[in-house]
């Protein structure tokens, strides 16, 4: 009898189905999204470790050319068509892990990025909110906890580490429905039931590149692009907040790689994440398009739809493949 993993491999090795949606959707570039690099697999999954990032690297160049997203949107402007048969591989947040596992992959094959900064996270004046968040719930000797705002009387163990990540991503997916400042008020009540007070700076293994290092990695054809100043769920700050959040981000980026920047980042970018206002302040700001984390619904410039990517092998060539779009887009026709 087939097994399911036979089955599955079989399946992307059928020239005319793994052909026939790379050729449906050859005319809009295919843009992947990562967020950290571990040396090695790791347990929780956050990270993409660098042997299977090479790997995904060596199969996308089998199939597609891979540009910056600066690159598809200058040849959008100028033929007022996407670059067919192209790859774009972005990377969120700042993170130094991106310098020290995935930029070394990248240099090895010349081949090109876009890696989204924040900018008060590089200059080492925040925590990006969800690691200062898990930083608590790893760090907390806590066996449980209730906090009602999540869900009313429930007590959540946090005994394993995969008990903590699942309440870690609850109390995260919360946090991206309210305000900025509620979000802050959440947090800080988080780590007093915890009873952890996290340092004032990103220890080890949540620490942001440097500037030396992002201008260093921009030479070697990493375009690097904005991903706010904070890194706050824009559709949640003021009219205020916004135009620093994008427009400076991007004035304190040029001046510090001496570059100009031509891509944006919308943070979280959920739909309800990214509203008209936010939309026509990145227009306003000067940037050429920007992208988002869900489906493909359409290719705008400044709404650019991007896929996820993780150590599963299987997932990574279905994406590849173009299989997320079919589906995507069969459940879009259904309607």
């Amino acid at each position: 009898m087939m097994s399911i993993e036979n089955f599955k491999s079989g399946l992307l090795k059928i020239p005319p189905i793994t052909m026939g949606l790379r050729y449906l959707f050859r005319s809009v570039p295919l843009i992947f999204l990562y967020h950290r690099f571990s040396p090695t697999r790791k347990k929780d999954e956050f990270s993409v470790c660098a042997d299977v990032f090479g790997r995904q690297l060596d199969l996308l160049l089998k199939y597609y050319k891979i540009e910056t997203l600066g690159y598809c949107l200058e040849y959008y402007y100028k033929y007022e068509k996407w670059p067919q048969k192209t790859a774009v591989i972005t990377i969120d947040d700042g993170y130094r892990d991106f310098f020290l596992y995935a930029f070394p992959e990248l240099k090895k094959r010349n081949i090109k990025a876009t890696f989204f900064v924040t900018v008060e996270f590089v200059n080492k004046n925040i925590w990006l909110w969800p690691d200062k968040v898990f930083y608590a719930i790893l760090n907390s000797e806590k066996k449980n906890i209730k906090i009602d705002k999540i869900e009313k009387n429930k007590i959540y163990p946090l005994e394993t580490l995969k008990q903590k990540i699942f309440f870690n991503n609850k109390f995260c997916e919360y946090c991206k429905k309210i305000r900025d400042d509620e979000k802050k008020d959440l947090i800080f009540l988080l780590e007093k039931k915890l009873q952890v007070n996290s340092p004032e700076l990103p220890v080890d293994g949540f620490e942001a590149i440097t500037w030396d290092e992002l201008k260093y990695v921009s030479q070697y054809g990493i375009e690097i692009g904005s991903h706010t100043m904070t890194h706050p769920i824009l559709s949640k700050v003021s009219i205020e907040k916004l135009t620093y959040e994008i427009k400076r981000s991007k004035e304190v980026i040029e001046e510090m790689i001496e570059k100009p920047l031509k891509s944006f980042c919308y943070p979280n970018s959920l739909p309800q994440d990214i509203t008209e206002e936010v939309v026509q302040v990145a227009k306003d700001s000067g940037y050429l398009g920007g992208v988002h984390n869900f489906g493909l619904r359409k290719f705008d410039p400044y709404l650019i739809p991007r896929v996820g990517v993780s150590n599963h092998e299987f997932d990574f060539s279905c994406k590849t493949n173009r299989f997320e779009q079919f589906g995507f887009t069969v459940k879009n026709l259904m309607k």
